[in-house]
């Protein structure tokens, strides 16, 4: 909550004091998995390492402005859908011991990163890269014969926690008639869920967008 109210202070005071702030609004896919997955199980509950991946959407406004004459600040606001799949998964019987499953996690993100703009001939690229926080205000999970929403929150009740962070770096080029492309990695760092062991998401998030002059 703290780092919410820093980024959204700073970007204020930007606002009004730096002439040189861009406003930009970007939206593409995430590929998205979870280490350690949480399992919404019926019986025992096997081990997996990851998931599955799956597809989901992301869209976001940023303020971008000059830090220290060479550098950039990015702040970010936007949703990023995260999640996996898992398989049926059967004992050594063969019987079935949890249902093949699919999770969707809607997450509302703030990502702060510093970015080093490097000059090209019709274009600049940006590398840098930062933190984010994340807050789940969404999620379901899927499953061949239901589909159930996830409860969220700290509990004994909840399956997944309120909050997620991070780091993620990023590599975008952003053209002189100010439409860009990029990708960012998102590596997410806290235990998500409830489930015993770290369960941690983590995503590649492929995007177009404008910069506005």
């Amino acid at each position: 909550m703290r780092f919410i109210i820093f980024a959204v202070c700073l970007a204020g005071f930007t606002i009004r004091s730096n002439a040189q702030l861009k406003i930009g609004v970007k939206a593409g896919i995430n590929i998205s998995n979870q280490v350690n997955p949480f399992i919404n199980s019926f019986s025992i509950k096997p081990s997996y390492s990851h998931g599955q991946s799956i597809t989901r959407l992301n869209a976001a406004l940023f303020t971008q402005f000059p830090l220290f004459n060479e550098f950039l600040l990015r702040v970010q606001l936007g949703l990023a859908g995260q999640g996996y799949e898992l398989p049926t998964a059967y004992d050594q019987q063969g019987d079935q011991v949890s249902p093949a499953q699919k999770f969707n996690l809607g997450y509302l993100s703030l990502p702060v990163q510093l970015i080093y703009p490097v000059k090209l001939k019709a274009a600049t690229l940006w590398i840098g890269g930062g933190p984010f926080l994340a807050m789940l205000v969404d999620g379901h999970v899927k499953m061949p014969s239901s589909t159930e929403k996830i409860a969220i929150g700290y509990d004994n009740d909840s399956q997944f926690r309120p909050f997620d962070f991070g780091i993620t770096p990023t590599v975008c080029l952003k053209l002189n008639n100010g439409f860009l492309a990029g990708v960012d990695y998102n590596l997410g760092l806290a235990d998500v869920s409830h489930q015993e062991g770290s369960n941690r998401n983590v995503s590649w998030s492929f995007y177009l967008g404008y910069i506005f002059k």
